[in-house]
């Protein structure tokens, strides 16, 4: 099946999950039904998440933003290592789990060699061979900036990123050695096809098979995609010839996107869904408030940070006085406890304090006088601006923004607040240098300092739609990439967080805390670096 909607009914309990444009209204009118007892058992292998927003392609290369479900679908070589609750730090990029490939080694130069599974197949029942990897790395070098992008980060080889040494094993290449490598093999970006399968529906205008994997997966991981309507609802199956399978719980995974938080905490509540995350912060200490009650909550890590990103072409952002008289005219702690209730500590830095990093840094301080100082002395005592926001994005940006408007009117400042209902029309905007300022969170997917500080501020960094740019910040990430963790590599950091701590180029304001909620009486989540919940991990124990 493909672009269908999901609009089976699944009972669970008291459960009735409808995918439409009134899913919300449809799931809580239905919460109240008595029809429980009508497939049942089926049910209780359908895990339901509801999410603020979903892609309206399953094509890694083709479905930013809200991507990070395509995690529970997609196989890389490696996985994240998942983390026990009640963390305080983050693992290092070294820090992660077999996934496609059962073992690896590094080489000398820096280059690694993975040995496959012998036992990874994918839905169609092809076997994982050497030739899939390869031909998955040239695709996603071949259509996909932001891969580009982590295999630069990992020093892999663009030019020749995979050799197949035999039908099992695969060396990934580098053009030196460096301390990226394995993480920036985590994200979906660099997953693994079924290029058998794929190849099958290529033509000679499409060889990549762009138009069918929009619709489609095709990976050896633990689900499939069954249908999908763009945007709304993705629904998933169990992977038969996964190597686990017999020991997964769940078959199915609906994913719904219900923008609004309110909803999708009653969805929770009703005992009508299993799984949300990025709720508002009242709504997020009311499902703490319900921890071992009627689902669990977890106040995880500060693996986030929330932020506003300047845009240096709007004139007078490109002042590095402007830029710190904003983040000087910002109260923090007073944004983490009214609009995040609580859930996440003001983000005093450039970066996040939970990365593996040097101490020793000026924080951002509180100082609306000193703003006001700034302002008048780069001659922009009256500056205005518009500050954007999608809560397909950031569903309680539009809080923020309000938060953010009143606290800079204090020193003068007039913030005109624009929400964008599509995530897809902002991102557009975003990338396309349309924003003068807006809210987005930042979830390294490589868990160090150094590729924080790249992915915002690099000159070639992905989300760098801000047009930061400093020849020194580039130096050293040039330095740093080819650095192994240790003293020299700590030194190297150091300088680099010194000048974005000194020249302010993005307005950090909350490092979030991970917000996974999930219904009673499901087992086996880990917290991961992004709010990530791999289904076949879990199961259900009532």
């Amino acid at each position: 099946m493909q672009a269908t909607v999901w609009s089976r009914t699944i009972r669970r309990g008291a459960i009735s999950v409808v995918a439409a444009g009134a899913i919300a209204a449809a799931l809580v009118a239905a919460a109240g039904s008595a029809a429980a007892a009508s497939g049942k058992a089926s049910a209780l292998h359908t895990f339901v998440k509801v999410v603020p927003g979903l892609p309206t392609s399953v094509d890694p290369t083709n479905c930013r933003p809200s991507s990070d479900n395509l995690q529970t679908f997609t196989s890389p070589l490696v996985r994240a290592k998942g983390l026990l609750r009640g963390a305080t730090a983050l693992p290092g990029p070294y820090a992660v789990a077999p996934m496609l490939a059962a073992s690896w080694t590094r080489g000398p130069d820096g280059s690694w060699t993975f040995k496959l599974r012998e036992n990874a197949k994918s839905p169609a029942g092809n076997t994982l061979t050497a030739d899939d990897v390869k031909w998955s790395f040239d695709r996603a070098n071949a259509l996909d900036g932001v891969a580009r992008f982590l295999m630069s980060a990992g020093n892999i080889d663009r030019n020749n990123p995979i050799t197949v040494i035999d039908a099992s094993t695969v060396r990934v290449n580098v053009t030196r050695p460096g301390p990226m490598t394995l993480g920036a093999l985590v994200p979906y970006l660099l997953g693994v096809y079924d290029s058998t399968e794929v190849k099958l529906h290529a033509t000679s205008t499409d060889p990549w098979a762009k138009d069918w994997l929009a619709t489609h997966s095709a990976t050896f991981g633990p689900y499939y995609v069954d249908s999908i309507d763009p945007g709304k609802t993705i629904v998933l199956k169990k992977n038969p010839n996964f190597w686990n399978a017999k020991t997964m719980y769940f078959d199915t995974v609906v994913m719904q996107a219900v923008p609004d938080s309110q909803t999708r905490l009653q969805l929770m509540l009703n005992g009508e869904a299993d799984n949300t995350y990025y709720l508002d912060g009242t709504h997020f200490k009311a499902a703490v408030a319900e921890d071992g009650k009627k689902l669990v909550a977890y106040p995880d890590i500060e693996s986030s940070m929330d932020m506003m990103l300047l845009n240096e072409a709007f004139g007078p952002f490109s002042d590095i006085r402007v830029r710190k008289a904003i983040n000087m005219g910002i109260l923090r702690s007073g944004l983490v406890k009214s609009v995040y209730q609580g859930f996440g500590k003001p983000a005093r830095f450039q970066f996040s304090s939970v990365l593996p990093l040097t101490t020793g840094y000026e924080p951002i301080s509180y100082n609306p006088a000193k703003a006001k100082q700034l302002l008048a002395a780069a001659g922009q005592s009256n500056l205005e601006f518009t500050l954007t926001t999608s809560p397909g994005v950031i569903s309680y940006g539009g809080d923020v923004a309000a938060y953010i408007q009143a606290q800079l009117a204090l020193i003068g400042v007039k913030v005109n607040v624009e929400v964008i209902a599509s995530p897809s029309e902002f991102e557009a905007k975003r990338v396309g240098g349309k924003l003068a300022a807006w809210i987005n969170t930042l979830r390294p997917a490589i868990v160090d300092a150094m590729f924080f500080t790249f992915l915002a501020n690099g000159t070639k960094g992905i989300l760098n739609a801000h047009k930061y740019s400093n020849a020194k910040v580039d130096n050293l990430v040039s330095l740093m990439l080819g650095t192994s963790p240790g003293p020299r590599y700590n030194r190297e950091l150091k300088d680099l967080l010194r000048i974005v701590t000194d020249e302010a180029p993005t307005v950090p304001l909350v490092e979030v805390r991970t917000q996974v909620v999930l219904a009673k009486g499901i087992t086996g989540y880990l917290t991961r670096p992004v709010p990530i919940v791999f289904v076949d991990e879990l199961a259900r124990s009532s």
